[in-house]
């Protein structure tokens, strides 16, 4: 899907929004008279335009205290998660002294400090007074030839940053409460593998089960990263309590059972032979397994963690005119869309949870 850029956009846009590279409250909207409106940190000076539903973005200028991160997102279109999940990784390397994951002489040079961001100098003025025009965000070619050009999945970066790229470009936690649905006119659809279904990291070798209206038969192997499939795996600590206190009641159950034989004196503790050793084990044997079995079921009523559901519920299966896969991934949405265009009924739709969960 070629993300569009928004032209206008309200100032109310950076309330309460913090800076996704530095993380300090200070965005401003930036007007340009026939150029779409960027966002601008007064802070690190990092800028980006917003696609035209404003859930995508493409920085044209990183802050140089974030190469690595820089190297990973300009000029190309991912979600505003995705730019602080790399920026806090970076900023933690560079606290603790360890190697960012992409090199410095891997980085894209970026602008001097009296470079404009997006390479347009405030309303032009100065420019037209020396016979220029402003150029078109990031100063490349025309705006519509460029987006073209750098949308995600076709990418100009050399063959050493490329790899590393694939790796966490594109990368973004799912914003909570929406979900985006593609419908087939089938039940039997393609997931693509390459990428987690979750949060889009590669490689996606694990697979969670999604069946469809609880039959085990008729189910899809969504594919996870190994950080999403360990979340996915993570107890609640009512899970955790519950299992400790079923281990340590079982425990208590076949001390019970063995105390209880040898008041009851069929064990003779002055003389303990093989047939009271044999029913000393399995005393404690039936009473831990027996006490175990039944306590630990109990645990499973538990809910999971609320991270752990929230990666499990990564996709919700609906049978409404067709079958609707109600992804949280808008990225990996696309993805499947364009693996089962032969089978699609409509465009990609954006909802909210609660509708799709309703409807």
């Amino acid at each position: 899907m070629e993300h569009q850029p928004l032209k206008t956009l309200d100032d109310g846009y950076t309330a309460g929004r913090a800076c996704a590279v530095c993380g300090e409250s200070t965005l401003s909207v930036i007007h340009v008279e026939n150029l779409p409106d960027y966002v601008l940190c007064m802070n690190c000076d990092s800028a980006f335009i917003l696609n035209q539903a404003a859930d995508w973005a493409m920085y044209g200028s990183i802050s140089n205290d974030y190469p690595a991160t820089g190297q990973m997102v300009l000029k190309r279109w991912t979600t505003l998660e995705a730019v602080e999940t790399m920026a806090n990784s970076e900023r933690i390397s560079e606290q603790d002294g360890s190697e960012p994951e992409v090199e410095a002489n891997m980085v894209a040079e970026l602008g001097s400090e009296s470079t404009p961001p997006f390479g347009i100098g405030g309303n032009g003025s100065g420019m037209a007074e020396a016979g220029l025009a402003p150029t078109p965000p990031f100063g490349i070619g025309e705006l519509d030839e460029f987006v073209a050009e750098s949308s995600n999945g076709g990418s100009s970066l050399d063959t050493d940053s490329s790899e590393a790229l694939e790796k966490t470009a594109d990368v973004s936690e799912p914003e909570p409460g929406h979900r985006y649905v593609v419908t087939l006119a089938q039940k039997t659809a393609s997931l693509p593998s390459e990428r987690c279904a979750h949060c889009l990291r590669r490689p996606a070798l694990n697979k969670l089960l999604f069946a469809f209206g609880g039959d085990q038969d008729l189910g899809y192997q969504v594919p996870l990263c190994e950080s999403c499939h360990e979340r996915a795996s993570v107890r609640s600590e009512e899970q955790k309590t519950s299992k400790v206190v079923a281990h340590l009641s079982s425990i208590l159950v076949a001390g019970v059972l063995i105390v209880g034989a040898l008041v009851a004196g069929l064990v003779n503790p002055q003389q303990i032979g093989v047939v009271d050793l044999l029913l000393i084990g399995t005393l404690g044997l039936l009473g831990y397994g027996v006490t175990a079995f039944i306590l630990l079921r109990r645990t499973s009523r538990y809910p999971p963690s609320e991270d752990a559901q929230f990666v499990r519920s990564t996709l919700r299966l609906r049978d409404h005119e067709g079958l609707d896969f109600g992804w949280r991934n808008r990225g990996y949405a696309e993805l499947f869309s364009s693996a089962n265009e032969d089978y699609l009924l409509g465009d990609l739709v954006r909802v909210s949870d609660d509708d799709a969960k309703n409807s």
